[in-house]
This record gives structure tokens, sequence and C-alpha cells, in this order.
């Protein structure tokens, strides 16, 4: 990753986190298909293969998972 002073200062600040109360409800697999591809190395962030074949792709999820409230996400 480039170390410029610019990059270093994100690198300082930047931590992804998945805070239980808005993230609860989400799946370990989602977290760590958002990690992955959030991940600020481009080294190690997946590239368009490796999020097609990540695990969290072929979850099957049940149909009460889709019952959401629009209001939930506000």
């Amino acid at each position: 990753l480039n170390d410029s002073p610019e990059i270093n200062e994100i690198k300082k600040v930047y931590q992804l986190e998945f805070p239980e109360e808005e993230w609860g409800i989400i799946s370990k697999e989602a977290k760590d298909f958002l990690s992955k591809t959030m991940e600020l190395d481009p080294k190690l962030r997946y590239n368009a293969n490796q999020c097609l074949n990540h695990p969290w792709f072929s979850m099957k999820i049940p149909k009460s998972a889709l019952n959401f409230r629009q209001e939930s996400f506000i």
C-alpha cells in the first residue's frame, strides 16, 4: 500500500467496524465479505472473481429474512 502521508493518516483512523446495534442481524458471511471488499491494501482487497466466489454469495436466504420493513432502514 502506498505509504504517502495521506494514506498513512487514513490508516490511522480507518477501522471497519460492525456495531451490534446496527449490524446484529447481518450474517458473519456478509460482514466478512464487506471487510474483504473494503480492505485498504489493494493487494489484500478481494478482486471480482474472489467476491463472486465468497461464501456469502452461495448462502440460501430464508424467505423470512426478506420480510423487512422500509422503516428499519431509516
